[in-house]
């Protein structure tokens, strides 16, 4: 039969330690704890922690009773208890001795720290945190003293690069960007450096090997041209493609300069009429026709101010109000509207392309590539119409309806190509599924 000691070391996983007690207690918010008191067998006491030689001690300090938090009972928190020792080591000087169960420097148990980094690399920083009942700081030191142990052969993340993307992103207060290279085959980050720009991007590139960089057959990214002149340089052979997120941005941003035209438009016109109406006491009378002429264009203005969620979210989404304020957009103004039907036309053409895309890489035909291609040539072409139409260069015709109505007979039919190419997916997996059955 199992000692009350023996399955308490069992349970917490520690090796070359001596159990001398546990006690159960409550403390003040109604958290139950179980305190085990252990210290290191006599084979690993007065060790230093990073060379493991051991030491005498030092005899200008004395012992300290130090607590490690180690991996839930369930509900309980597991704590190990035990005093501490100062040694004198030849190599790192005067430091605290070793303790078998914790890593140098931690106030946690070695399988908490490791917990605590393999979740990291699943969930968001703040879930590891809830979860793991921690502070949110608290988890990113975990992850330093466990990465060497999870991966101490970092190097081994650029083998097999097929499909990769580029972009940086900014980090704490100011202008402190971190540029991050990330594997779309494993979703995973495999580089990372501070800063950003084509000197940056190098030194990822000539960590590469030969064989590495002949990999690599599709680059994603933003429009930046230090991405593109590194691809060029050190990989030409491969695609290079934009991101559907950088595509999205530009997207709106073309629209919503569209909208912010033809909003000072609106403004102006509303502010002549104003200028031109005389000023009279009291309230404009209901036969005034230059007062109610003035109080729409305002009233036009206000709407074509307030549209930049109608324009924006996906016509499913869309409230009451904001669908009858993109009516409004309709009739009002063709300019903009044509805009945002330019932008419906890009979802469509975005979700078919990936679509092919997707279907292509699932059954590893050159298609899947072509469709990923496709996708970002189709998200630069968009980009250059709806900034042409930013600029006033595409103009309107007396044709227009018949065009719009044109236009949305197309994107009608993107999204019923778009349905079947659903359906033959669907129908794939289930035959898939059928034949892993059989």
């Amino acid at each position: 039969m199992v000692s009350t000691n023996t399955l308490i070391k069992n349970l917490l996983n520690v090796k070359n330690t001596v159990v001398e007690s546990a006690e159960n207690y409550t403390d003040g918010r109604g958290v139950k704890h179980l305190r085990v008191k252990a210290r290191p067998d006599k084979k690993h006491q007065c060790r230093c922690p990073f060379c493991g030689e051991k030491s005498p001690k030092d005899g200008r300090s004395s012992k300290d009773v130090r607590v490690w938090r180690g991996l839930d009972f369930g509900s309980v928190l597991v704590e190990i208890e035990s005093e501490t020792q100062r040694i004198k080591c030849p190599k790192h000087g005067s430091i605290v001795a070793d303790v078998p169960w914790a890593y140098p420097g931690s106030h946690f148990t070695k399988d908490f720290d490791l917990t605590v980094g393999w979740l990291a690399v699943y969930l968001p920083r703040n879930a590891v945190a809830e979860y793991m009942r921690i502070d949110w700081k608290t988890v990113g030191r975990c992850i330093s003293r466990t990465l060497n142990e999870i991966e101490p052969e970092r190097a081994v993340r650029l083998n097999n690069l097929v499909y990769i993307g580029i972009d940086e992103t900014s980090y704490k207060k100011g202008h402190k960007y971190i540029t991050v290279i990330v594997n779309h085959e494993t979703n995973t980050v495999v580089w990372a450096a501070e800063g950003h720009g084509k000197s940056v991007l190098e030194k990822f590139y000539r960590s590469l090997t030969k064989e590495q960089l002949e990999s690599i057959k599709v680059v994603t990214g933003d429009g930046a041209k230090w991405i593109t002149e590194c691809v060029n340089e050190f990989t030409p052979g491969c695609e290079r493609c934009i991101d559907p997120f950088h595509v999205v941005e530009w997207a709106m941003d073309a629209l919503d300069e569209v909208r912010r035209g033809v909003w000072r438009d609106a403004y102006n016109k509303a502010q002549e009429l104003k200028d031109s109406t005389p000023k009279r006491r009291g309230r404009p009378k209901a036969n005034d026709l230059q007062a109610q002429a003035a109080k729409e264009a305002r009233n036009k203005a206000d709407q074509l101010k307030k549209s930049v969620y109608a324009l924006g979210k996906a016509p499913e989404h869309l409230t009451e109000n904001q669908q009858l304020r993109l009516e409004m957009i309709q009739t009002e103004s063709p300019l903009l509207y044509r805009a945002y039907c330019i932008k419906e036309t890009l979802k469509i053409a975005s979700i078919v392309l990936a679509l092919v895309g997707v279907v292509g890489l699932f059954l590893a035909f050159p298609v899947g590539i072509a469709g990923l291609v496709g996708a970002g040539v189709c998200f630069l072409r968009f980009k250059n119409l709806v900034k042409s139409i930013a600029e006033n260069t595409i103009s309107t015709n007396k044709d227009y309806d018949e065009r719009i109505l044109a236009g949305k007979q197309k994107i009608e039919d993107a999204a019923a190509e778009w349905k079947r190419a659903r359906e033959i997916v669907q129908t794939f997996e289930s035959q898939k599924m059928r034949d892993v059955v059989a």
